[in-house]
């Protein structure tokens, strides 16, 4: 079953995701036969970190090699019957084909049907990171990516010996929301079997394998966190590029960063009721603890605490933002009542990094926020997620994201629209514009291209395992030229006009919304919110009826939940066996005046009557 519809305005592409289900295209390693190159030809590699297979499809192949030292001559071993090779030695019985490594990197085969095919081989330029995984397959993995699975990990950085090393004590999962959704090339966070500085960053157990699936560039989230750093932001996640590949699979280039998460070395919080936060209003039951404001409606997820658990700094935090947001909408409120609850020079910082960089992201999901403990207030931070920013959905070098919140404030934090109205917000903004971030904006456009130096050659296997990204438009709205350099050089060219054109704090005049726009629900667990609906919704029956939904954002039943409450219940979608919204509708006319159209409307007041009103099942 599949449902479309066109995305109205670019700024809602996550809400919107949730309504296009269009199948994940195939790699070749994710299909039986591996493509479909003439006469079901392959190409492998035997190496210390196990056997590298090629990727292709039709007469067009890429191996794909790591940075390490070569031996004087490669020998592979293929499948199907190439009877002539432009180079190397070809040995048909034994079903090898040796290349000397000094030659032409493109190989020309000639089958046995008459056919030919070009092998062109290619070498990553940065840190190559192997996993191998004995008991699933990358099929598996990605049917859930909640599930965990046991692996081997191994690092090469041939440039940096001290950085290698090999741990058979892993643990991955998938990771990511829209990204994972809608692209091939997916995220990953890997757990390693105990702390460890991975390539010379701080000592974690935790790393997320970030794929910018989405980023024609391969760069604007590296580019983000060095600003930040540059800026003197307060908390930034290191990162590193590597080069991945997954059971001899090439899976991409990838920025290996560190998690957003309580430690020593980075977010050191201490007091027992200290606790991480995200504004997340796209994928809130993804996570174990949340609550809706009952005042603005925004969600706010637990990311990481120091009790792990415990519902106490959530109460302490929610009382604190919806103070905020209280103030906020609350004409003539006090600045100095502000400074209570919230430390503004953070807010101003996060802010004007976020909106320098066009990350419209900003008003709706990845704004992390901290507190530590009762006797603190709370801080904006630390930065994250920038794939979908700079540019990439074609904006003016002048555009400001919250010209992009819509009049109804759906789905959207009038946070820093409302911050913007206030002089002294804005002034705190302009003092960092003008003091530092000015000046680091300007030199963007240089660590662009010492970044291309970097990764060019990792960044031409990426694209040659995924081509199909370039030239061509995200269902995120990401505009993708048509090669990695153009991207590069479209990139560049807005930076340097938007330096000169940028004016933070744009948005001078915003209206304050109504509040006690939430529910009322309180702090909520993904198994509390789960139970609420339990009369009529069943997970493991939504995810066997409509496996598109799961293969699209993983069979996570807080999710699946989500999906049914915001899109499902509109389109005639059985939740459970024993229900249907529209057929009680249908059955009970007498409740439209109390109910309207709204479906949704029918389901809450099934739950609340408990489904026995007339002694009749639905």
């Amino acid at each position: 079953m599949m449902w479309s519809y066109k995305i109205r305005i670019v700024f809602f592409f996550l809400l919107a995701g949730f309504m296009i289900l269009h199948p994940v295209p195939a790699s070749a390693a994710d299909t039986e036969d591996g493509g479909d190159l003439t006469e079901s030809f392959s190409l492998s590699l035997e190496t210390p970190y196990g056997i590298l297979t090629g990727f292709g499809s039709k007469n067009d192949y890429s191996m794909f090699l790591p940075p390490a030292e070569m031996p004087e001559e490669l020998v592979f071993t293929f499948t199907g019957d190439p009877v002539e090779a432009s180079q190397g030695k070809l040995n048909r019985m034994r079903k090898t084909l040796t290349v000397s490594c000094g030659n032409d990197p493109e190989i020309l085969l000639k089958m046995a049907d008459g056919q030919e095919i070009t092998v062109k081989i290619m070498r990553s330029s940065v840190p190559a990171m192997f996993i191998s995984m004995e008991d699933t397959d990358l099929q598996t993995l990605h049917r859930d990516k909640t599930k965990s699975y046991g692996l081997k990990v191994s690092l090469l950085d041939p440039d940096h010996p001290e950085n290698c090393f090999t741990d058979d004590s892993c643990t991955m999962h998938g990771r990511g929301n829209s990204s994972w959704a809608y692209f091939d090339k997916k995220g990953y966070l890997l757990k390693l079997g105990g702390e460890r500085p991975v390539l010379g960053m701080h000592k974690a157990k935790k790393w997320c394998l970030v794929a910018g699936a989405n980023d024609g560039t391969l760069m604007k989230n590296r580019i983000a966190y060095e600003a930040a750093k540059a800026g003197g932001f307060a908390y930034v996640p290191d990162a590193a590029y590597v080069d991945l590949w997954i059971n001899g699979d090439y899976r991409g280039l990838y920025l290996i960063t560190e998690r957003i998460s309580i430690g020593r070395g980075y977010l050191d919080l201490r007091d027992r009721n200290g606790v991480i936060m995200e504004l997340d209003n796209m994928f809130y039951p993804d996570n174990e603890i949340w609550f809706e404001s009952d005042v603005t409606g925004m969600h706010y997820a637990v990311k990481d605490a120091v009790s792990e658990g415990s519902l106490a700094p959530v109460r302490i935090f929610k009382e604190k933002i919806e103070r905020l947001e209280t103030l906020l909408h609350t004409e003539g409120s006090s600045w100095e009542d502000i400074l209570q609850v919230a430390d503004m020079d953070s807010f101003a910082e996060y802010y004007l990094l976020n909106e320098m960089l066009l990350n419209k992201e900003l008003l709706c999901t990845s704004f992390y926020l901290y507190m530590d403990g009762e006797e603190d207030v709370i801080h904006a931070g630390p930065v994250w997620d920038f794939d979908t920013s700079m540019d990439s959905t074609g904006d003016r070098p002048s555009a400001n994201a919250l010209q992009n919140m819509g009049s109804t404030y759906h789905e959207q934090t009038d946070l820093f629209a409302l911050l913007c109205t206030r002089w002294e917000f804005v002034h705190l903004v302009f003092a960092y514009w003008n003091r530092t971030y000015e000046d680091v904006m300007g030199m963007i456009p240089a660590y662009i291209r010492v970044l291309e130096k970097e990764i060019s050659a990792s960044a031409e296997m990426n694209f040659r395992r995924y081509p199909d990204v370039l030239d061509s438009v995200t269902i995120k709205g990401d505009i993708i030229g048509k090669s990695f350099s153009e991207n590069l050089d479209a990139l560049c060219t807005w930076l340097e006009k938007r330096v000169e054109v940028f004016v933070p704090a744009r948005q001078k005049k915003w209206a304050a919304g109504e509040t006690g726009r939430g529910g009322g629900a309180g702090i909520m667990t993904t198994e509390s919110f789960l139970s609420k609906y339990a009369l009529v919704f069943d997970p493991e029956y939504y995810a066997s009826e409509y496996p598109e939904v799961c293969e699209e954002f993983g069979a996570y039943p807080g999710m699946l939940l989500l999906h049914y409450l915001k899109y499902g219940v509109y389109h005639g979608i059985n939740p459970s066996r024993g229900f249907n919204a529209g057929e009680y509708m249908k059955m009970h006319p007498e409740l439209k005046a109390e109910l309207g159209n709204d479906p949704l409307n029918y389901v809450e007041y099934y739950i609340r009557t408990g489904g026995v009103e007339d002694g009749a099942e639905h």
